[in-house]
């Protein structure tokens, strides 16, 4: 699928997940036969910018990849011409202000970050590259129709947490820290966050 939405309540792991991908694919564990690039994107980076700024798609990307690359047209053109090797991991869409995303594909001329990004998700950027897009689930009722898959961080069920205290700690502290917890509602639903 192009697009897939990874939904999850606040805290549930969501950007942690997106950057243990990311760090998947840049240690060469993760995706390797299927990208060659992959990118991140904070929303909330990009709500730093003002309300009239403008900016261009290519800003975007190069302020992604960190100030390394020299010949940023030359990488540009390889880009394109790949973009199926292309994953962009865009983090935090309730992030986003959603203004309304008038078709724009020039990724040269400036304009609002969230009108480009919004682009970039319809398929009139990059059109051919893949995205994994983070969210809480109550801000993708405008994402919906191009979203190709949904996933939902659900967090810890108490089986998953019970398997991880009895890893990491000795079989006394394990039990008692089980006890604690499902003696504490307000505690016993905190550890549903991973």
């Amino acid at each position: 699928p192009r697009t897939v939405l990874m939904l999850g309540s606040p805290g549930a792991g969501k950007t942690a997940t997106a950057y243990h991908l990311l760090e998947g694919h840049t240690n060469g564990s993760l995706w390797n036969d299927q990208f060659l690039f992959s990118l991140f994107i904070l929303f909330r980076e990009i709500n730093l910018f003002e309300p009239d700024e403008k900016i261009t798609f290519k800003d975007i990307v190069f302020n992604a990849f960190g100030p390394a690359i020299e010949d940023k047209e030359r990488v540009w053109r390889y880009l394109e011409k790949h973009q199926e090797k292309l994953i962009i991991i865009l983090d935090g869409y309730d992030e986003l202000s959603h203004q309304v995303a008038r078709p724009f594909s020039d990724v040269n001329q400036a304009t609002s970050p969230d009108i480009l990004l919004g682009n970039l998700i319809k398929g009139h950027i990059l059109p051919r590259s893949r995205l994994l897009i983070t969210s809480r689930i109550h801000s993708v009722k405008t994402l919906q129709s191009d979203v190709h898959r949904t996933i939902e961080l659900a967090g810890l069920t108490p089986e998953d947490l019970k398997e991880l205290i009895q890893k990491k700690l000795s079989p006394q502290l394990a039990e008692q820290l089980l006890t604690y917890i499902s003696s504490n509602e307000n505690v016993t639903s905190l550890c549903a966050i991973p």
